[in-house]
Protein backbone atom coordinates (compact mmCIF):
# COMPACT_ATOMS: atom_id res chain seq x y z
CA UNK A 1 0.00 0.00 0.00
CA UNK A 2 1.74 3.35 -1.22
CA UNK A 3 1.34 6.43 1.31
CA UNK A 4 2.14 8.41 -2.18
CA UNK A 5 -0.06 11.02 -3.28
CA UNK A 6 -0.73 10.76 -7.26
CA UNK A 7 -2.21 13.28 -8.72
CA UNK A 8 0.18 16.58 -10.93
CA UNK A 9 -3.09 18.66 -11.48
CA UNK A 10 -6.98 19.19 -10.57
CA UNK A 11 -8.93 19.59 -13.85
CA UNK A 12 -11.82 21.36 -14.15
CA UNK A 13 -13.63 21.60 -17.54
CA UNK A 14 -13.78 25.22 -18.65
CA UNK A 15 -17.38 25.52 -19.03
CA UNK A 16 -18.45 25.23 -15.60
CA UNK A 17 -18.23 28.03 -12.32
CA UNK A 18 -17.67 24.76 -9.78
CA UNK A 19 -14.76 25.85 -7.46
CA UNK A 20 -12.36 22.81 -7.05
CA UNK A 21 -10.70 22.22 -3.48
CA UNK A 22 -7.01 22.55 -3.06
CA UNK A 23 -5.10 20.03 -4.30
CA UNK A 24 -3.52 17.40 -2.07
CA UNK A 25 0.64 17.34 -1.86
CA UNK A 26 2.19 15.64 -4.79
CA UNK A 27 4.35 12.97 -3.55
CA UNK A 28 5.06 10.72 -6.06
CA UNK A 29 2.73 9.43 -9.03
CA UNK A 30 2.68 5.89 -7.69
CA UNK A 31 -0.78 6.07 -5.64
CA UNK A 32 -3.87 8.52 -5.16
CA UNK A 33 -5.14 10.05 -2.25
CA UNK A 34 -8.37 12.49 -2.25
CA UNK A 35 -8.80 14.38 0.58
CA UNK A 36 -11.91 14.57 1.65
CA UNK A 37 -12.16 18.33 0.66
CA UNK A 38 -14.93 20.34 2.14
CA UNK A 39 -16.05 21.23 -1.78
CA UNK A 40 -16.24 18.98 -4.38
CA UNK A 41 -16.67 19.86 -8.43
CA UNK A 42 -18.59 18.53 -11.12
CA UNK A 43 -16.62 16.59 -13.48
CA UNK A 44 -13.25 16.56 -11.97
CA UNK A 45 -10.67 14.59 -13.09
CA UNK A 46 -7.89 13.77 -10.80
CA UNK A 47 -5.14 11.47 -12.13
CA UNK A 48 -7.92 9.28 -14.03
CA UNK A 49 -10.42 9.02 -10.96
CA UNK A 50 -13.38 11.46 -11.37
CA UNK A 51 -15.10 12.65 -8.02
CA UNK A 52 -19.29 13.41 -8.28
CA UNK A 53 -20.64 16.87 -8.02
CA UNK A 54 -20.66 18.19 -4.87
CA UNK A 55 -21.52 21.61 -5.48
CA UNK A 56 -23.06 23.61 -2.35
CA UNK A 57 -25.94 26.11 -2.11
CA UNK A 58 -26.29 29.77 -0.84
CA UNK A 59 -24.57 29.94 2.62
CA UNK A 60 -27.18 29.74 5.79
CA UNK A 61 -27.78 33.15 7.99
CA UNK A 62 -24.83 33.51 11.12
CA UNK A 63 -26.65 33.87 14.28
CA UNK A 64 -25.44 35.91 17.52
CA UNK A 65 -23.26 33.53 19.58
CA UNK A 66 -25.03 32.33 22.69
CA UNK A 67 -22.40 31.56 25.33
CA UNK A 68 -23.78 28.76 27.62
CA UNK A 69 -22.61 26.44 30.48
CA UNK A 70 -20.51 24.01 29.30
CA UNK A 71 -22.45 20.62 29.03
CA UNK A 72 -22.13 18.71 32.23
CA UNK A 73 -20.77 15.44 30.65
CA UNK A 74 -19.07 14.07 27.62
CA UNK A 75 -22.17 12.28 25.17
CA UNK A 76 -19.38 9.63 25.07
CA UNK A 77 -20.16 8.55 28.95
CA UNK A 78 -23.50 6.88 28.33
CA UNK A 79 -21.62 4.02 26.62
CA UNK A 80 -18.37 3.18 28.27
CA UNK A 81 -19.73 -0.31 28.44
CA UNK A 82 -20.05 -1.27 25.05
CA UNK A 83 -17.78 -4.34 23.71
CA UNK A 84 -15.11 -2.85 20.74
CA UNK A 85 -16.04 -5.38 18.77
CA UNK A 86 -19.27 -5.23 18.79
CA UNK A 87 -21.94 -2.45 17.74
CA UNK A 88 -23.62 -0.13 20.17
CA UNK A 89 -26.23 -1.79 22.08
CA UNK A 90 -28.88 0.98 21.55
CA UNK A 91 -27.83 2.43 18.12
CA UNK A 92 -30.77 4.98 17.89
CA UNK A 93 -29.48 6.31 21.43
CA UNK A 94 -25.83 6.66 20.17
CA UNK A 95 -26.26 7.89 16.85
CA UNK A 96 -28.61 10.64 18.55
CA UNK A 97 -26.50 11.46 21.38
CA UNK A 98 -22.75 11.37 18.99
CA UNK A 99 -25.21 13.46 16.31
CA UNK A 100 -25.40 16.24 19.10
CA UNK A 101 -21.58 16.67 19.14
CA UNK A 102 -21.41 16.46 15.65
CA UNK A 103 -21.37 19.59 13.28
CA UNK A 104 -20.63 21.27 9.97
CA UNK A 105 -17.80 23.73 9.51
CA UNK A 106 -18.15 26.42 6.79
CA UNK A 107 -15.71 28.56 5.19
CA UNK A 108 -17.43 31.43 3.12
CA UNK A 109 -14.72 33.64 0.94
CA UNK A 110 -15.02 37.68 0.22
CA UNK A 111 -16.34 36.62 -3.32
CA UNK A 112 -19.25 34.22 -1.58
CA UNK A 113 -17.44 31.06 -2.67
CA UNK A 114 -17.83 28.67 0.39
CA UNK A 115 -16.32 24.90 1.16
CA UNK A 116 -17.80 22.92 4.49
CA UNK A 117 -16.67 19.83 6.48
CA UNK A 118 -17.30 18.75 9.33
CA UNK A 119 -15.93 18.73 13.00
CA UNK A 120 -16.79 17.66 16.93
CA UNK A 121 -16.57 19.09 20.09
CA UNK A 122 -14.01 18.02 22.28
CA UNK A 123 -12.95 19.47 26.38
CA UNK A 124 -9.81 20.06 26.42
CA UNK A 125 -8.46 21.29 30.05
CA UNK A 126 -7.32 24.26 30.12
CA UNK A 127 -3.52 23.94 30.54
CA UNK A 128 -3.63 21.55 27.39
CA UNK A 129 -5.40 23.94 25.36
CA UNK A 130 -3.44 26.49 23.40
CA UNK A 131 -6.99 28.55 23.58
CA UNK A 132 -6.32 31.53 26.14
CA UNK A 133 -9.32 33.32 24.71
CA UNK A 134 -11.52 33.21 27.73
CA UNK A 135 -14.39 34.42 25.82
CA UNK A 136 -14.54 31.85 23.47
CA UNK A 137 -13.86 29.04 25.48
CA UNK A 138 -15.37 26.13 23.94
CA UNK A 139 -13.38 24.01 20.78
CA UNK A 140 -14.12 22.07 18.44
CA UNK A 141 -12.05 19.56 16.39
CA UNK A 142 -11.90 19.50 12.51
CA UNK A 143 -9.07 18.62 9.56
CA UNK A 144 -6.41 21.95 8.99
CA UNK A 145 -7.90 21.56 4.88
CA UNK A 146 -11.37 22.63 5.71
CA UNK A 147 -10.36 26.07 7.47
CA UNK A 148 -7.58 26.73 5.07
CA UNK A 149 -9.07 29.06 3.37
CA UNK A 150 -10.50 31.14 6.18
CA UNK A 151 -6.76 31.61 8.05
CA UNK A 152 -6.18 34.85 6.36
CA UNK A 153 -9.56 35.72 5.06
CA UNK A 154 -13.52 35.17 5.00
CA UNK A 155 -16.18 34.31 7.27
CA UNK A 156 -15.86 30.61 9.47
CA UNK A 157 -19.16 29.17 11.29
CA UNK A 158 -20.42 26.38 12.32
CA UNK A 159 -23.94 24.43 12.45
CA UNK A 160 -25.68 21.92 14.70
CA UNK A 161 -27.49 19.17 13.52
CA UNK A 162 -30.55 20.63 15.44
CA UNK A 163 -30.73 23.76 13.20
CA UNK A 164 -28.53 23.48 10.08
CA UNK A 165 -29.05 27.04 8.42
CA UNK A 166 -28.25 28.79 11.89
CA UNK A 167 -24.58 29.77 11.78
CA UNK A 168 -22.40 30.29 14.63
CA UNK A 169 -18.97 32.51 14.39
CA UNK A 170 -15.87 30.49 14.99
CA UNK A 171 -12.00 31.25 14.99
CA UNK A 172 -8.55 29.27 14.39
CA UNK A 173 -6.85 28.42 17.59
CA UNK A 174 -4.25 26.23 16.29
CA UNK A 175 -3.42 24.05 12.98
CA UNK A 176 -1.05 21.26 11.87
CA UNK A 177 -0.52 21.20 8.06
CA UNK A 178 2.31 18.89 8.26
CA UNK A 179 1.19 16.46 5.26
CA UNK A 180 0.46 20.03 2.93
CA UNK A 181 3.79 21.15 3.79
CA UNK A 182 5.82 17.99 3.78
CA UNK A 183 7.31 18.01 7.59
CA UNK A 184 4.62 15.33 9.06
CA UNK A 185 1.50 13.77 8.34
CA UNK A 186 -0.97 16.03 10.04
CA UNK A 187 -4.07 17.87 8.82
CA UNK A 188 -5.08 19.27 12.00
CA UNK A 189 -7.12 22.55 13.27
CA UNK A 190 -9.01 23.13 16.48
CA UNK A 191 -11.05 26.45 16.17
CA UNK A 192 -13.18 28.26 19.22
CA UNK A 193 -16.27 30.16 19.60
CA UNK A 194 -18.34 31.71 22.34
CA UNK A 195 -21.15 29.02 21.32
CA UNK A 196 -21.17 25.80 23.94
CA UNK A 197 -20.97 22.58 22.14
CA UNK A 198 -21.48 19.22 23.41
CA UNK A 199 -18.49 17.47 23.45
CA UNK A 200 -17.11 13.58 22.74
CA UNK A 201 -14.35 11.81 24.57
CA UNK A 202 -11.25 10.55 22.50
CA UNK A 203 -9.66 7.14 22.93
CA UNK A 204 -7.25 6.74 25.30
CA UNK A 205 -5.59 3.65 23.92
CA UNK A 206 -4.63 2.56 20.14
CA UNK A 207 -8.02 0.65 18.38
CA UNK A 208 -7.70 -2.84 17.33
CA UNK A 209 -8.27 -4.37 14.15
CA UNK A 210 -11.86 -5.48 13.42
CA UNK A 211 -12.88 -2.99 16.07
CA UNK A 212 -16.34 -1.72 15.22
CA UNK A 213 -16.36 1.98 14.08
CA UNK A 214 -18.68 4.31 12.71
CA UNK A 215 -18.09 7.82 10.98
CA UNK A 216 -20.24 10.56 11.12
CA UNK A 217 -20.16 14.21 8.93
CA UNK A 218 -21.80 16.13 6.48
CA UNK A 219 -20.86 14.63 2.89
CA UNK A 220 -22.86 16.32 0.43
CA UNK A 221 -26.04 15.00 -1.71
CA UNK A 222 -25.92 14.99 -5.56
CA UNK A 223 -27.78 18.17 -5.81
CA UNK A 224 -25.33 19.61 -3.29
CA UNK A 225 -26.67 19.93 -0.21
CA UNK A 226 -24.98 18.71 3.08
CA UNK A 227 -27.04 15.21 4.80
CA UNK A 228 -26.41 16.30 8.00
CA UNK A 229 -25.31 13.44 10.57
CA UNK A 230 -24.52 11.64 8.03
CA UNK A 231 -23.44 7.83 9.21
CA UNK A 232 -21.68 4.91 8.07
CA UNK A 233 -20.01 2.49 10.00
CA UNK A 234 -17.40 -0.52 9.38
CA UNK A 235 -14.46 -1.56 11.15
CA UNK A 236 -11.04 -0.82 11.59
CA UNK A 237 -8.61 -2.72 9.50
CA UNK A 238 -5.58 -1.12 10.38
CA UNK A 239 -3.28 1.30 12.54
CA UNK A 240 -0.52 2.93 11.22
CA UNK A 241 1.61 3.76 13.84
CA UNK A 242 4.82 5.94 11.89
CA UNK A 243 1.43 7.91 10.07
CA UNK A 244 -0.92 7.82 13.28
CA UNK A 245 -3.12 7.36 10.44
CA UNK A 246 -6.52 4.23 10.96
CA UNK A 247 -7.59 2.90 8.01
CA UNK A 248 -11.22 1.76 8.45
CA UNK A 249 -13.96 0.07 6.25
CA UNK A 250 -16.64 3.35 6.82
CA UNK A 251 -17.54 5.22 3.72
CA UNK A 252 -16.51 8.58 3.60
CA UNK A 253 -16.93 11.38 0.78
CA UNK A 254 -16.04 15.13 0.49
CA UNK A 255 -18.12 17.02 3.83
CA UNK A 256 -16.87 14.49 6.10
CA UNK A 257 -13.41 16.39 6.29
CA UNK A 258 -12.49 17.02 10.18
CA UNK A 259 -15.39 14.92 11.16
CA UNK A 260 -15.20 11.87 13.81
CA UNK A 261 -14.74 7.90 13.59
CA UNK A 262 -15.81 6.23 17.04
CA UNK A 263 -15.65 3.08 18.63
CA UNK A 264 -18.44 1.58 19.75
CA UNK A 265 -18.09 3.30 23.44
CA UNK A 266 -18.58 6.67 21.99
CA UNK A 267 -15.10 7.41 22.07
CA UNK A 268 -13.37 9.55 18.97
CA UNK A 269 -10.37 7.06 17.57
CA UNK A 270 -9.65 9.47 14.56
CA UNK A 271 -10.80 12.39 12.39
CA UNK A 272 -11.99 11.28 8.98
CA UNK A 273 -9.33 12.98 6.59
CA UNK A 274 -8.84 11.10 3.16
CA UNK A 275 -10.06 8.21 1.46
CA UNK A 276 -7.61 5.82 -1.55
CA UNK A 277 -8.52 6.92 -4.85
CA UNK A 278 -6.57 4.30 -7.02
CA UNK A 279 -8.93 2.83 -9.28
CA UNK A 280 -7.97 -0.50 -7.85
CA UNK A 281 -8.27 0.42 -4.65
CA UNK A 282 -11.34 -0.45 -2.40
CA UNK A 283 -13.35 0.65 0.92
CA UNK A 284 -9.91 2.21 2.14
CA UNK A 285 -10.41 5.04 4.16
CA UNK A 286 -7.41 7.17 6.04
CA UNK A 287 -8.61 9.14 9.12
CA UNK A 288 -5.87 10.62 11.61
CA UNK A 289 -5.53 9.31 14.76
CA UNK A 290 -7.18 11.63 17.32
CA UNK A 291 -3.61 10.85 19.46
CA UNK A 292 -1.99 13.20 16.41
CA UNK A 293 -3.72 15.98 17.89
CA UNK A 294 -0.46 16.34 20.16
CA UNK A 295 1.98 16.80 17.02
CA UNK A 296 0.94 20.65 17.22
CA UNK A 297 -2.44 21.44 18.33
CA UNK A 298 -2.63 20.06 21.75
CA UNK A 299 -0.11 20.03 24.51
CA UNK A 300 -0.02 16.28 25.53
CA UNK A 301 2.56 17.23 28.59
CA UNK A 302 -0.17 18.15 30.03
CA UNK A 303 -3.03 15.82 29.79
CA UNK A 304 -3.29 12.32 30.07
CA UNK A 305 -4.31 9.67 27.38
CA UNK A 306 -4.04 11.25 24.41
CA UNK A 307 0.16 9.70 23.98
CA UNK A 308 -0.58 6.67 21.97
Amino acid sequence: MSDDWGSDSWDTPAETSFIAPPPPPKKSNKGLFIALGALGVFGLVVGGVVVSGLMGKKPAATATPTATATPSASVSDAFAENDLYDRPKDMEKYIDEIGKATVRVECVQLDGSYSWGSGWGIDLDAAASKNNDTTKPYEIVTNWHVVQDCMTQGTLSFYFASAPTVGYPADVVSVDNSDESRTGFGDLAIIKTATAVPTLKFATKAPGKANWAMAIGNPADNEGEALTNHVTTGIVSDYLTDKKWIVTTASVNHGNSGGPLLNSRGEVIAINTFVDGRDDANSLAYSLAVSQLCNKVVDCSKLSGLNW
